[in-house]
């Protein structure tokens, strides 16, 4: 049976209208249910988001909203990083009212796509600079939450209604994106965190999307600000980071591990995201005793149903 959370079980402050949770998930966040809503962003990472019976690939950047009563989950997760901002009560959708009027707050907050009785959600892709923006505020909302000083719940507020201006005024930009191209853009991204270790070329990728190889580079470099094969080359160098950190494997083994093949083309590459060989790093983290390339958030499968309330 889906676990049915309400706003004053899971929130350590039930007399604010207004929280947040941040999660990093490598494994699946069952299905439930809650008496609030949720305004999600997905900063980092990858997954499918399951909701009311329907599935939808995640994208960094996507936005979107949970309303009370929707079932949803997360489920093949890799790296995924999200902020939820919980919102309960009526007093915190009239903070909003005066944004009505504007198509991108119907699209997120109210509309349901007609004649579909399991409620699909919709998602709104944001660019990398408004991802930027918006992960900024999102930090300066943390740090309010944190610390919880005298005003911070007006400061919440006020953020709140700036980061949602932001990204409604985002929908009716020229170039946004179809929901259909990052739908298939998400297929795309899925297949690379997960055999980004292979050989793999970006025409495999584009077709594993369904989409043409020209298509595919344009918006995805639209998206990310950079082309495909960076993207991948990148997902490369995080995995070898980690590897060089957290393993004693050869320079060699790790190259072959990370899909770069040839050992002495991984320490080029790896130099010039670096700064420093494959060695040299290894050596000074180990020499500074500095952690690994990880995330110190909660991962799905505790009994925490938030998935990791920021607490003071």
């Amino acid at each position: 049976m889906d676990r049915f959370w309400k706003y004053r079980d899971v929130l350590f402050d039930s007399s604010s209208p207004l929280a947040l949770t941040e999660s990093f998930l490598n494994r699946d966040y069952p299905l439930h249910s809650h008496d609030f809503t949720e305004f999600t962003t997905i900063l980092g990472g990858s997954g499918i988001h399951r909701i009311n019976g329907l599935t939808h690939h995640l994208l960094p950047g996507m936005t979107f909203v949970i309303k009370p009563g929707d079932t949803h989950g997360y489920g093949e997760t890799k790296n995924l990083r999200l902020i939820n901002v919980i919102m309960y009560g009526q007093d915190m959708m009239n903070l909003l009212g005066d944004l009505k009027s504007m198509a991108g707050f119907q699209y997120l907050f109210v509309m349901e796509k007609g004649g579909d009785s399991r409620k699909p959600v919709n998602y709104h892709q944001l660019s990398t600079p408004e991802l930027a923006e918006a992960e900024t505020l999102l930090e300066e909302m943390k740090e309010e939450y944190r610390n919880r000083a005298p005003g911070y719940q007006a400061k919440l507020k006020s953020i709140l209604l700036d980061l949602v201006v932001r990204i409604v005024r985002s929908y009716d930009r020229p170039d946004r994106l179809s929901e259909d191209s990052t739908a298939r853009l998400g297929q795309a991204l899925a297949y690379m965190e997960k055999d980004f270790y292979r050989e793999i070329t970006i025409p495999e990728i584009a077709e594993k999307a369904n989409i043409s190889l020209r298509q595919f580079q344009r918006i995805f470099s639209q998206l990310y600000g950079i082309p495909p094969i960076q993207y991948l080359l990148n997902l490369r160098i995080q995995a070898a980071r980690s590897q060089l950190v957290n393993t004693d494997a050869s320079i060699g083994e790790i190259a072959e591990l990370c899909g770069f093949g040839d050992s002495n083309y991984f320490s080029r590459q790896f130099r010039k995201s670096t700064g420093l060989s494959p060695r040299e790093f290894r050596r000074q983290r180990n020499r500074s005793n500095l952690p690994g390339p990880h995330y110190s958030l909660s991962e799905a499968g505790n009994s925490d149903p938030s998935g990791g309330i920021l607490k003071p």
